[in-house]
């Protein structure tokens, strides 16, 4: 026989069910939790300095597509951690919550004391399940339930609740009952769902009708690493596209078909334009190309609509559809792709239409970088993208926070590779991006990261140089700074860096002062470095 806590049920459950990174604050009800993943070969511990960067990490590991963990503890961990497990919930990250809680006598209703709250019912909105693991026997199955619905189509994070009796309870486990509890089979479905063809037909008729289509892409291709793929359709259908910002690296920045991101076509004039296209094409609607498309229809009420979507109760929540594909997003773009392709009737593409779309795609870029921040600045943040242009390989891996960072790195950053960049303008947690990129870089020990952020956004986790260093996650940081606040108001983040053991360089003047063998000696140092710049 065998002795297991309930912590030891906890971690065993979590490394079969394929997770291998823990991201925790230490409390002292979670003390046998932490040893346990400590002794466990498969899996790593790491402890950031603050309960909210360290979910903001588990969303950076799972942007890899792999399920990752946090866990904080009872009363305060979990409402500092609650903000930022939004983030999960917004971007569709499959990242599953655990945390302590009172004792089970304690519980529902809560006796008053000093940490006591409903925690899993804070969680409720922003997760696709919750539960509390009352009995230790249970723990198991509800650890692989939780992991089964992030990983579910929409993938999203989930939260289990543990009482402190339950984890620090131990009961000798005989081979049969560790069998029940940890059964060879697997429970959850984790192929491709497959498309009917009729549906593919169908929408592949029509699209090979229209003379003025236009595919709009949400942050689920993104998710789901399906650039290759729309990339084929696209070409096959001779289309063009607009993308939201969190799909925006789902297509190549050199691509002719691409036409700029939704953020582009809000004023009146383009959305006159895009209103003239006779089939609209929507995969993986998010929020943005969502209010994109009903702008669209509502200027147009004889628009045909094409939405894919891995949901069945997607399809046609937005607008209404003329044909609608359900299944997962690789499968739906190669059948239409292949579709699309083979039929004698294929799209056959107003020209004068898409050079006019071409042009006003121009000219909305100039508005939109006039109003995102000074010309100046947006000059110089300008050729520190062109640098990086010509360094950055397929694998870099970038993150961008604030929205004139975004908006320039939209319009700026060309360069070879998929999925590799995330933007995270004024609308996200704020902070988010240093987190993320070593949540990121746990995830892709071998790829270089790189974080451009602003100053007002990086101080939130700063702390977390700390974390960087200690766990040797070298990134590459460029920290933009207003030039008319800095010294006066701002903090000398390189000074800042330097006490972390970090390499921090001021760059006064990027024009004169930055150059590529400059980034490219960065991105080999084997702790990173962050210029602090000013603009």
């Amino acid at each position: 026989m065998s002795t297991y806590l309930g912590a030891d049920l906890i971690v065993e459950t979590l490394a079969r069910e394929g997770v291998r990174h823990v991201f925790t604050v230490p409390g002292g009800q979670m003390i046998p939790i932490h040893y346990a993943i400590d002794d466990h070969e498969s899996m790593e511990l790491v402890i950031p300095r603050h309960e909210g960067a360290a979910a903001l990490m588990a969303c950076g590991y799972s942007m890899a597509g792999l399920p990752s963990c946090v866990m904080t503890t009872v009363g305060a961990g979990i409402a500092y951690e609650a903000g930022s497990l939004a983030f999960a919930w917004r971007e569709r990250l499959p990242v599953i919550s655990i945390a302590p809680q009172v004792q089970s006598h304690k519980m529902k209703p809560i006796q008053e004391n000093l940490q006591a709250c409903d925690q899993d019912e804070i969680f409720a909105p922003i997760t696709k399940f919750h539960a509390i693991m009352y009995h230790r026997d249970r723990i198991p199955a509800l650890i692989r339930r939780a992991v089964k619905f992030a990983l579910s189509p929409e993938p999203g994070p989930v939260h289990l609740d543990t009482p402190v009796d339950v984890i620090f309870g131990f009961k000798r486990v005989s081979r049969s009952k560790k069998k029940n509890l940890f059964p060879d089979r697997q429970f959850r479905f984790d192929g491709k769902v497959i498309p009917s063809r009729e549906s593919v037909l169908n929408a592949a008729r029509v699209i090979g009708l229209s003379a003025r289509a236009l595919v709009l892409v949400g942050r689920n291709v993104e998710r789901s690493r399906a650039g290759e793929y729309l990339m084929k359709f696209l070409s096959a259908a001779g289309i063009p596209v607009i993308t939201s910002a969190a799909a925006w690296s789902s297509v190549p920045g050199d691509s002719e078909l691409r036409i700029g991101h939704a953020g582009l076509w809000r004023n009146d004039t383009t959305l006159r334009l895009l209103a003239r296209t006779d089939t609209l094409v929507l995969i993986e609607a998010d929020e943005e190309t969502g209010r994109l498309a009903r702008e669209i229809v509502a200027r147009n009420g004889s628009v045909l609509v094409v939405q894919t979507a891995e949901l069945a109760s997607a399809v046609g929540s937005l607008v209404p559809v003329t044909a609608g594909i359900t299944g997962s997003v690789i499968p739906v773009l190669e059948e239409l792709a292949a579709s699309v392709k083979s039929r004698e009737g294929k799209t056959r593409v107003d020209r004068e239409w898409l050079s006019s779309l071409m042009k006003a795609g121009e000219f909305a870029e100039k508005g939109f970088l006039r109003g995102i921040g000074p010309a100046q600045r947006i000059k110089r943040l300008s050729k520190v993208f062109d640098t990086i242009n010509s360094i950055a390989g397929p694998d870099t891996l970038i993150v961008c926070e604030g929205s004139m960072v975004c908006g320039s790195a939209m319009l700026r950053l060309k360069r070879e590779g998929l999925h590799n960049t995330v933007m995270l303008d004024d609308g996200y947690s704020a902070g988010a991006g240093f987190p993320l990129s070593l949540g990121m870089k746990c995830a892709f020990k071998n790829r270089k990261v790189i974080l451009f952020s602003d100053a007002d956004s990086f101080k939130r986790h700063s702390r977390e140089i700390q974390t960087m260093i200690r766990y040797n996650l070298p990134l590459v940081i460029f920290l933009f700074q207003d030039k008319d606040r800095k010294p006066r108001e701002e903090v000398d983040f390189a000074r800042f860096a330097k006490s972390f053991g970090l390499e921090g360089r001021i760059i006064t003047d990027p024009d004169r002062e930055m150059n590529g063998r400059m980034i490219r000696d960065a991105l080999e140092s084997p702790c990173g470095v962050l210029f602090d710049m000013t603009l």
